[in-house]
């Protein structure tokens, strides 16, 4: 988000559906573009969780990446991995957990390392199960609706969408900053492979989603 949070009327409007919900479990899918803000997004709103004294858990998308080796992952005609393709992740094991945790089991979510581009093998992370999940990534409400067409496995849950909606000016602006911090990638061909793989994933799989959203928020630069 473009501010040092999020807005007050927004985390306050979340709060407020989830706490009307009568159902045991209530499952918040954050979903965007690349660099949209999304992570930022959920940070701050678990934070707005924690400062109200509601217990929550936590899982983010990018853990769920298949390794780089993974002969399944989606690759183009130069075999380049397309990373924003729904095909990269391990959805199944993200939706088993996101279930486990709706039964009250806790799981043992993998670690992934975004500049070796695999799984940590010698690590995870412990997430208990609480009333409220967030769960956060470029595909979250898409893997979610694939989890409510199966009712009976997901008794007792209500889900709430929430797309981050940013500009394309905004998210290259953020991608080209990030990928030249964290992997020392120049401007040139962060936005080559923007404009050539981002993009064309981003309307294709991920605008999408904006449709399916009970709240939309819109991160834009003044």
């Amino acid at each position: 988000m473009t501010q040092e949070k999020i807005p007050e009327e927004v985390a306050t409007k979340l709060s407020l559906m989830i706490s009307i919900r009568s159902e045991p479990i209530v499952l918040v899918a954050i979903a965007g573009g690349s660099c949209s803000g999304k992570s930022y997004f959920m940070r701050c709103f678990s934070n707005h969780l924690t400062e109200q004294g509601n217990s929550h858990s936590l899982l983010r998308l990018d853990d769920y990446f298949k390794d780089i080796d993974d002969p399944t992952l989606p690759r183009d005609d130069k075999r380049r991995v397309i990373f924003d393709s729904p095909n990269s992740y391990r959805h199944e094991l993200f939706l088993r957990h996101l279930r486990e945790l709706a039964r009250g089991k806790s799981v043992d979510c993998p670690v992934y390392d975004l500049a070796n581009n695999r799984v940590v093998l010698a690590e995870s992370k412990k997430v208990l199960p609480q009333r409220i999940i967030l769960a956060e990534g470029l595909h979250a409400i898409r893997f979610v609706e694939l989890i409510k067409k199966d009712r009976h496995r997901f008794y007792g849950v209500y889900s709430i969408a929430v797309f981050i909606d940013a500009s394309t000016e905004t998210r290259l602006a953020r991608r080209i900053e990030r990928d030249k911090k964290l992997f020392n990638v120049a401007k040139e061909l962060v936005e080559n492979y923007f404009f050539s793989k981002v993009e064309p994933a981003h309307q294709e799989f991920i605008e999408p989603q904006r449709n399916l959203a009970n709240l939309i928020v819109e991160d834009r630069p003044s």
